[in-house]
């Protein structure tokens, strides 16, 4: 994982690079718990020009990884 984009209460998000495709995308970090699960399939179910694309998930040693698409352009908090 690449540089920390942004950081709240719910974990960390990172840069993260395909290797494959060369492609970037972002990485939420957070800790794994059945509620956020939830919110997982919300996520996979949004399609909106709107919203950052859902692009899958993983989770390790109890550690949930969300993967989304990448936004250069940084938060509509820093325009």
């Amino acid at each position: 994982l690449g540089k920390v984009l942004g950081q709240g209460a719910q974990g960390v998000v990172q840069h993260a690079l395909d290797l494959n495709s060369g492609e970037s995308f972002a990485v939420k970090v957070t800790e794994d718990a059945p509620e956020l699960h939830q919110e997982l399939e919300i996520y996979q179910q949004l399609d909106h020009e709107n919203v950052v694309c859902y692009l899958g998930h993983e989770v390790h040693d109890k550690q949930l990884y969300i993967f989304l698409e990448y936004m250069p352009e940084g938060t509509l908090r820093d325009k």
